[in-house]
């Protein structure tokens, strides 16, 4: 037995799934703990006295971000480095995507924001990970496109400035949080001070997704300058251990950069890709940060559902026993799992 061949549609994410392709004993060694996450979500629900309090529906909403977003992603431990490409307007991501498939796969201009919606970029042959059905994100769907200039095993995801088109961007970036191995940060020399695109970094950090910052655009004689103010920002922002990648400034042709000036950045995330235990260890902090960051939340809920009766003081302590128990028991088979995927050829036989 598996996880479901497609598990429910991730919320925020244009209704792409994970296929579960992850190796059958190590689905079941997941499925228990998983299952048993939820199951103590929605115990703490059951505490609360009225719906009118809102702690069941808050409880419920948890319990569905655990079996709707994260559990899916354990059945593809050994998929492909899930790279979303985000910042601010007008940085150049687009641009940048762009340049390191070698084609225009999204369209970049002077209108801001040009990028709508995600744009999911994949070789061919990693199309068996993914499917797209459901619900768009508020009203725009992911589109994916398939280039075989891309890398087996890295998917990049162009993404729009949510604080631009999005009624909710808290809840677009949590959305996108949930989908990412790796939260690729990009800004520019003229943007990596704006207050905003650290605010939402700050969301992504939180939940212990990897960070790596490009800054873009920059003049090839302002490299040394801007690099260390922005490096400065980094480690203010407790981001000074992640990388930080520089694509100077060159004239475009048709979109595109000269591949000269993404050399470097193309080059590490092949090394990443090429290297399975880095891919999976990538892959498990940013599930283990989401698991992380849905146990602080329960705490919140747990500690109201207490404040002033005994009796539902008893009941959410014993959900947020059994949510700990069953979240030391996932992590561990997690650590295991991404040592025991196959990352060999994972084509359909």
């Amino acid at each position: 037995m598996t996880l479901a061949a497609r598990g429910p549609a991730l919320p925020g994410t244009g209704g792409l799934l994970w296929q579960d392709r992850v190796v059958p004993d190590t689905a079941d060694r997941l499925r228990e703990p998983a299952s048993a996450l939820s199951g103590a979500l929605r115990l703490l629900g059951e505490t609360a006295t009225s719906s009118e309090d809102g702690l069941a529906l808050r409880a419920a909403s948890l319990a569905d971000e655990v079996e709707q977003r994260l559990v899916p992603r354990l059945g593809a431990l050994g998929g492909p480095l899930l790279v979303v490409v985000a910042g601010a307007s007008g940085v150049g991501k687009s641009t940048l995507v762009n340049s390191l498939v070698g084609r225009v796969v999204s369209p970049a201009g002077v209108l801001r924001p040009t990028t709508r919606g995600p744009i999911l970029v994949h070789h061919p042959d990693d199309q068996l990970w993914f499917t797209e059905t459901g619900p768009p994100l508020p009203g725009v769907p992911v589109r994916m496109v398939a280039d075989e200039h891309l890398p087996r095993g890295l998917v990049l995801v162009d993404t729009p400035d949510v604080d631009a088109v999005a009624d909710d961007p808290s809840a677009w970036v949590a959305g996108l949080v949930d989908m990412a191995d790796l939260w690729l940060a990009v800004t520019s020399a003229l943007r990596y001070a704006d207050a905003l695109p650290w605010h939402r970094l700050r969301q992504v950090a939180q939940r212990q997704t990897p960070v790596a910052v490009v800054l873009s655009r920059v003049a090839p004689g302002d490299v040394a300058e801007v690099s260390a103010y922005l490096a400065a920002l980094m480690q203010e922002q407790a981001l000074s251990d992640s990388p930080l990648l520089v694509v100077a400034e060159e004239p475009e042709s048709h979109g595109l950069l000269p591949a000269e000036a993404v050399t470097e950045l193309r080059a590490w995330l092949e090394a990443l890709v090429a290297d399975p235990d880095s891919r999976a260890l990538m892959s498990r902090a940013s599930l283990a940060g989401g698991f992380a960051d849905v146990s602080t939340r329960l705490h919140v809920l747990a500690a109201e559902a207490a404040a002033g009766d005994r009796r539902r003081d008893t009941a959410a302590a014993r959900a947020l026993a059994r949510f700990e128990a069953a979240l030391a028991d996932l992590v561990g088979h997690l650590g295991d799992a991404t040592g025991r995927v196959d990352h060999g050829d994972r084509r359909a036989s």
